[in-house]
């Protein structure tokens, strides 16, 4: 949510960045709630992929800087070099598709090879 890491993004896609290239980790048992606190039900050794739901919820508008400066001038940068937020906001839930889409096979692989 911090619109300098969506910044970054904006750099990484522009300069050629594939999805294929991106690596999202989510540690085991750390589910975590609407606002973010730590859910308590979470499996220890499971891990959590209701990332899926936040990666749908996903907009730039929503990200946050400091300094509302800052923010307007950043957001004025991805929608003029993305062809617009929307734009920005659809490659980048793909991409974040794709990589959760990855870490869950990343899981799945080393669970099966610790059970062998």
């Amino acid at each position: 949510r911090r619109l300098w890491c969506l910044t970054e993004l904006f750099v990484f896609l522009q300069m050629g960045g594939k999805s294929d290239r991106v690596e999202m980790r989510i540690p085991a048992g750390a589910k975590q709630g609407e606002h973010g606190e730590e859910n308590t039900q979470a499996v220890p050794d499971e891990p959590s992929f209701e990332a899926d739901a936040l990666i749908e919820q996903f907009d730039v508008r929503s990200a946050k800087c400091f300094q509302r400066s800052e923010r307007d001038r950043l957001m004025n940068i991805l929608e003029v070099g993305f062809g617009g937020l929307d734009a920005f906001n659809e490659v980048a839930i793909e991409m974040l598709q794709v990589a959760a889409a990855n870490a869950r096979a990343s899981a799945a692989s080393a669970a099966a090879a610790a059970s062998a």
